[in-house]
């Protein structure tokens, strides 16, 4: 059981960072950068998750588990991505739509 409360423990660590990581705004956002495509981004994700997992070097009973972690990193990322599309949309002369301080509260 303890196990369990610690791989449970160790995922929300991960899944937190990773839509920390994936919500990150561009460095060099400027008008001469050019953004990430869906692939890059895609590839981007891959290399992470593969690190992740190197990292943790996984015991076999965790290494059970990876493949349920692993699809809500992925899922997490795609909804990520689906509200920064909205969010795009939403845009408005250069500026978010939700970038008003007031429009929030």
């Amino acid at each position: 059981m303890k196990h369990i409360w610690m791989a449970s423990a160790v995922s929300a660590g991960i899944l937190i960072s990773m839509g920390t990581a994936i919500a990150a705004p561009e460095p060099f956002a400027g008008k001469h950068s050019q953004q990430m495509t869906i692939e890059d981004m895609s590839a981007l994700l891959d290399a992470r998750i593969a690190g992740m997992k190197t990292g943790l070097k996984l015991n076999a009973a965790q290494e059970k588990l990876w493949p349920a972690l692993e699809a809500a990193i992925r899922e997490n990322a795609r909804a990520r991505m689906a509200h920064r599309g909205k969010l795009d949309e939403k845009s408005v002369g250069g500026q978010r739509a939700d970038s008003d301080e007031g429009a929030r509260l």
